[in-house]
Parts: structure tokens; C-alpha cells; sequence
């Protein structure tokens, strides 16, 4: 009967020991909470976007994969429900889709100076990708890396 009268304050000791520092980590957790850009409404739910129509045919494999992939395959029993939505592409197949990239000044001075040579000396394409500015003077041509104004002149010589 002692010995389980000193396991009981033994593990009461411990209760009262790990309370403030239950505490403390619950006060943490609610800051970080507090301080994150968008609202956390539950901890316990997890959104994949952005994954394309062809590839969803089957979700529970995709979610398998995805926990995999985020080393948590223990976490694949605690999976309540996967659903899937899909959003109606309102763009026709014909359109094309271009994406307009931030330039830095200098690099838009570049891209602007290389068009303005481009026209000039018949070179097809100037195009910006990754905050570099590229050129090809034709479809079966090695594209051109326009680093510097110094790479300008390769645009210029034949």
C-alpha cells in the first residue's frame, strides 16, 4: 500500500512540475497563433491546392502520395475525408496564358534596350524568364543570355 501512496505523490510531484511549463507552451502556441499572417481556423485540417484535373482522378492515392511526400504516411489512419473541388476554367484552349514578371530596373532597361535592338537587326524573340533577360534569333537558334549591355552586341552581329 506504500509503494503505490509513493507512486501517487510521485506522479503528483511530476503533474505539478510539468504544469507551468504546459503553461508557458500553451502561451507560445497562441502567440504564434496570434502572429501568423492568415487566420488558423483548425489545427487539425490540411489543404492541397493547386494539383491539375487530370491528376485527380483518384484522391485517396494523391493523399497517400502527398502525406509520403511530407514524411507523415503514420498520419494516412487519421485521415477523416478527402474531397475534391474542382473550378471551371473559364478560359478558352485557344488563349494563351502570359505571365508578367517583376523586373528590377536595370533588367527592364535591358529588356526594353534589347527589343529596341531586336526590331532593328531582325532578331524573333526577346523574353524575360527568372529576372533574365533572353533573345533567339530564330526557332532553330540557341537563345542568347543578355546579362549586361556588353551582351547587347551579340544581338547585333549576324
Amino acid at each position: 500500500m506504500k509503494k503505490l501512496e509513493q507512486q501517487n505523490e510521485a506522479i503528483t510531484k511530476n503533474l505539478s512540475d510539468l504544469a507551468p511549463q504546459n503553461n508557458a507552451l500553451l502561451a507560445a502556441v497562441e502567440t504564434l497563433k496570434s502572429s501568423a499572417g492568415s487566420p488558423v481556423n483548425s489545427s487539425s485540417e490540411l489543404v492541397i491546392s493547386g494539383i491539375p484535373s487530370q491528376v485527380t482522378s483518384d484522391s485517396h492515392s494523391i493523399n497517400s502520395n502527398m502525406l509520403t511526400l511530407l514524411d507523415c504516411e503514420q498520419l494516412a489512419s487519421d485521415v477523416l475525408d478527402i474531397r475534391t473541388v474542382s473550378h471551371k476554367n473559364d478560359l478558352s484552349t485557344a488563349t494563351e496564358n502570359r505571365v508578367n514578371e517583376f523586373l528590377m530596373p536595370f533588367t527592364h532597361r535591358l529588356y526594353r534596350k534589347a527589343k529596341e535592338i531586336a526590331k532593328a537587326h531582325k532578331v524573333k524573340y526577346i523574353w524575360v524568364m527568372n529576372g533574365q533577360v533572353y533573345a533567339c534569333k530564330g526557332d532553330i537558334t540557341d537563345k542568347i543570355n543578355i546579362a549586361t549591355e556588353a551582351d547587347l552586341d551579340l544581338l547585333k552581329s549576324n
